[in-house]
């Protein structure tokens, strides 16, 4: 087996391990050591093999986990080679910088590969119409709530940090024990060579243990003693029956009939997923009466998704609705607020560049395009407020901590994860509920159509989930009321966001200019 068949193999293995530590495997653990393998390749070659390596981690692991977008009818193999090759090329820098800094300063990989990794995941989550915080290392440990509270001060970028950190101790130490002749210069120099890696031992397990014992303390405070009782409800109704008007009626009236089920539990607030009501507010007239009628028998609020286009535009189907809106029902029968979805999916819900680029058709579908809201709405009930962000909204942690800084004492996520079927794309979607809910340490509700509707806590625990009996986790059709604790507090994330990764970004920089001045 020649070498570069072997590091071929060892990226591959890398791109497994990372693959396997995110759900619906959840192996988190394999995250710890998923990286090394790609080190290894890595560590006796070039540049040019170094981003070859990297490129093939990042193609690997990108396919297997966006393997799920296939479920999107609208989406093909076009599409799927370029959001491959995008996306490969935050790995495959990785791999080149990481190579060429290492070899121009001589330091260690545990110091530069960590803020390296963190500069370009907030680089990937950021970048134009293309950003995308999903897949974000530090995603994988949704799990470990203890480990995760950093969150609320470092945003995931601190638990990628601290995964990278441990993977490049990890590779740095198997190396010396598998190099016959650096094992024998440690035996023969005595204490002093001991120090470097046992320098590097110490600090990634101070660093894990400290971050882990911050969760603990966290995790033990005394909670606030403020609740506010809500009700969730979920349908799985496939995305292309939304259009069929005839079956309008049918979907309304199965909501209705599962919100007057929970009425004798005591919510104040319902809430149904996005595009439950798949009109516009303009030509809702008959929903809104029945609806109408349902908050003030019962006297409850209702909070519902309504929009009549389709998120995934086709020729066969172009989108109609001008916004993806969230509206507020009050027991006096009216709309009392309304937001409109302030960040909308790129060549699904609109279509970006559009003045400036000529999409080809054979590579876009074209539609009647949504309009984004401008307006961070706070909706109010009589004993709290809170916000709604709508569907993929929530994979953005800086909109979701701009609505939080204004005032809400719990966030509600309404969602259509129908279009991805029985896959893993929804606990993909969870995880970063959870991770929001940390970040600002704010109570989240989500309500799904298909997908998962969860209540989570301010700390990342989930409180309570919509389960159908016999269909599991995914698609079911039912609902839960559950207390939801109300957060006044803010975090040192919220406050000040992400800037634990402008630091990292900033000693990224750095790193390069040391790497590039002469001499």
């Amino acid at each position: 087996m020649t070498i570069m068949v072997r590091a071929s193999l060892l990226a591959a293995l890398s791109a497994l391990l990372l693959i396997l530590s995110f759900p619906r495997a959840d192996l988190e653990f394999l995250a710890w050591v998923g990286l090394v393998p790609l080190y290894m390749a890595m560590k006796e070659h070039g540049l040019p093999a170094a981003y070859a390596l990297s490129s093939l981690t990042g193609l690997l692991f990108f396919a297997g986990f966006f393997h799920w977008i296939w479920a999107v009818e609208a989406f093909n193999w076009r599409d799927f080679v370029l959001l491959e090759v995008y996306f490969a090329q935050y790995f495959a820098l990785f791999g080149l910088l990481l190579n060429g800094i290492t070899r121009r300063t001589r330091l260690s990989s545990v110091l530069t590969a960590p803020v390296l990794w963190v500069a370009l995941e907030y680089l990937r989550a950021h970048f134009f119409f293309l950003a995308l915080p999903m897949a974000l290392l530090g995603h994988s440990q949704y799990r470990q709530l203890p480990l995760i509270q950093i969150a609320a001060i470092t945003g995931v970028y601190g638990l990628s940090w601290l995964v990278v950190m441990v993977n490049a101790m990890l590779s740095e130490l198997l190396g010396v024990l598998l190099d016959r002749q650096a094992w024998r210069a440690l035996q023969n120099k005595g204490v002093r060579a001991w120090m470097r890696p046992v320098g590097l031992l110490l600090m990634a397990l101070l660093s894990v243990g400290g971050s882990v014992l911050f969760g603990h303390v966290i995790l033990a405070r005394e909670r606030g003693a403020e609740y506010l009782k809500v009700g969730v409800v979920q349908r799985h109704i496939p995305p292309a029956r939304y259009g069929e008007a005839q079956l309008q009626p049918e979907i309304l009236k199965r909501y209705l009939h599962l919100s007057w089920e929970m009425v004798g539990e005591g919510p104040l607030l319902l809430i149904w997923p996005e595009t439950a009501v798949p009109v516009t507010p303009q030509t809702m007239t008959d929903s809104l009466d029945a609806i109408t009628h349902f908050t003030q028998a019962t006297h409850t609020y209702l909070l519902f998704g309504s929009t009549a286009s389709q998120k995934f535009a086709s020729p066969a189907a172009p989108q109609q609705a001008q916004f993806n809106s969230a509206l507020l029902i009050s027991p006096r029968g009216n709309i009392e607020e309304a937001y409109q979805k302030i960040r909308l999916v790129p060549f699904g819900e609109y279509l970006p560049l559009r003045r400036r680029v000529p999409w080809p058709s054979w590579l876009v579908a074209r539609g009647n395009e949504l309009t984004p809201g401008t307006t961070y709405t706070l909706f109010h009930l009589p004993t709290a407020q809170f916000g709604v962000l709508i569907c993929w909204e929530m994979l953005f942690p800086e909109l979701f901590r701009t609505f939080v800084y204004h005032g809400p004492q719990f966030m509600v996520n309404i969602t259509n994860e129908a279009w991805f079927g029985n896959t893993a794309a929804p606990y993909h979607l969870a995880a970063l509920s959870i991770f929001r809910a940390v970040e600002n340490h704010i109570s989240v509700v989500r309500s799904a159509n298909g997908g998962l509707s969860l209540s989570i806590d301010p700390y990342g625990r989930v409180t309570g989930q919509v389960q159908g009996p016999g269909q599991g986790d995914l698609l079911p059709e039912g609902a839960f009321t559950r207390p939801i604790l109300l957060s006044p507090q803010r975090t040192f994330y919220t406050w000040y966001g992400d800037l634990f990764a402008y630091l990292c970004t900033g000693m990224a920089a750095l790193l390069l200019a040391l790497a590039v001045r002469p001499g």
